[in-house]
């Protein structure tokens, strides 16, 4: 069971973290296959702030030491430290160049752990600043100029799988909590109606078009390390509140509820869709119930939604699913309402790998032709779905491949 913390609970969390100043940090990597840590004190420096928008250096003085715990998790610790203001990061004095390999890589929101100068434990949420993670601009074309580390700002949306001591990255907390995020980056929040009207009329600009079928791949790369803490946000609150009268921020409400609600929002979308394209087929990828958690339960990336199979192929909105892996028997008359479904599976050609049965991942690496074999032998797919088709204009033998295996 998940509960977010309400805001009476955060207001006290940040009133005890502030009645003492900051006094020791310990940050931990989540990777143990990494080699020791390979910077020091003097590779990096510690900015504080009271609003994460304009950081200052603080120049009090601290003390660095690095090691790996028993389960051979790199961590480093800085101590001696006296900060009360409400932001600390750390950034690289100079960045770390390319032939640097990063040893310490952290991931999520809960890597860090902060003391007071009693020694006591502090309420904190962690974030980061990569160069170039809210622009479209590449991080090599980023200006790293003298007061750069001062005027950029902790995202505490997520933090991805990431090298500390990578090039110019920098990591940091609020300091006694209470930073929340309420959407899941990289997923959109279909129980929003105003986010659903968006997609709705841009999908109308594809729906105009005489396309023959079309295929929805919601499956993102936000890397979110805990999915199922996102989207304590006011339109889930409210959809959640009418249907079992909970409050999410102050009940104990299941996380299976709030997937269950977004996953909701999600075919609502779909079946919005499949109203504009009329009698024009529609299919979904995505992955099964035996993925990960199982269940409702989705990859992280994914949002940890997996698409209401039943409600979508039941009511007429799909006509197929393309599977990431290889769950064809999921699909019994209890999950189809006995209607027809056609299967298909996803293959990348970018990576040369598809996604099987448990333990068969790399069953064929890079050989596309004994592939396409076994998906043909397992009788049971009417379709692959190729990923990465670019990497056929520049590989002939795979031209020649694909044509004698379609006949096309």
């Amino acid at each position: 069971m998940l509960k977010t913390k309400t805001p009476e609970e955060q207001q006290r969390d940040l009133e005890a973290a502030r009645k003492h100043p900051v006094g020791r940090m310990v940050i931990t990597a989540y990777r143990t296959d990494r080699p020791p840590i390979s910077f020091g004190k003097e590779d990096i420096e510690i900015l504080t702030s009271e609003d994460n928008v304009t950081y200052v250096k603080y120049t009090g003085p601290w003390s660095f030491s690095s090691g790996c715990d028993k389960d051979g998790h790199n961590f480093i610790e800085i101590s001696g430290l006296s900060i009360s203001a409400r932001y600390i990061k750390l950034a690289p004095v100079k960045g770390f160049g390319p032939d640097h390999a990063f040893t310490l890589a952290v991931k999520g929101r809960d890597f860090g752990r902060l003391y007071n100068t009693e020694g006591e434990l502090l309420a904190s949420n962690w974030g980061c600043h990569i160069p170039g993670m809210n622009t479209n601009q590449p991080p090599k074309d980023i200006e790293i100029t003298p007061d750069y580390h001062e005027r950029t700002v902790l995202e505490f949306n997520r933090v991805p799988t990431m090298g500390f001591d990578d090039h110019d990255r920098q990591i940091g907390c609020a300091v006694g909590g209470g930073v929340r995020n309420v959407y899941y980056k990289g997923m959109v929040e279909f129980c929003n109606p105003v986010a659903m009207q968006r997609k709705l009329t841009r999908f109308q600009e594809y729906a105009d078009y005489p396309f023959d079928g079309y295929i929805f791949t919601m499956n993102c790369h936000a890397n979110n390390s805990d999915a199922d803490e996102y989207s304590y946000n006011p339109a889930v609150r409210e959809r959640i509140l009418k249907r079992l009268g909970k409050d999410i921020l102050k009940d104990d409400v299941p996380k299976e509820e709030l997937i269950r609600e977004r996953q909701a929002g999600l075919s609502e979308y779909i079946e919005g869709c499949k109203r504009k394209v009329g009698a024009r087929p529609v299919y979904v990828e995505g992955w099964g119930p035996d993925w990960g958690k199982g269940g409702l339960f989705g990859r992280d990336n994914y949002g940890s939604i997996m698409p209401d199979y039943p409600r979508l192929i039941q009511n007429g909105t799909i006509e197929g699913v393309l599977m990431y892996h290889d769950f064809a028997s999921y699909f019994t008359p209890e999950v189809t309402g006995g209607r027809k479904v056609r299967l298909g599976m996803y293959y990348d050609l970018n990576a040369k790998y598809f996604f099987a049965p448990a333990g068969q991942r790399n069953l064929f690496p890079g050989d596309f032709a004994a592939a396409m074999d076994w998906y043909t032998a397992q009788g049971k797919f009417d379709l692959i779905d190729l990923y990465e088709t670019v990497c056929l204009s520049h590989n002939a033998k795979m031209q020649e491949t694909l044509k004698a295996k379609t006949g096309k």
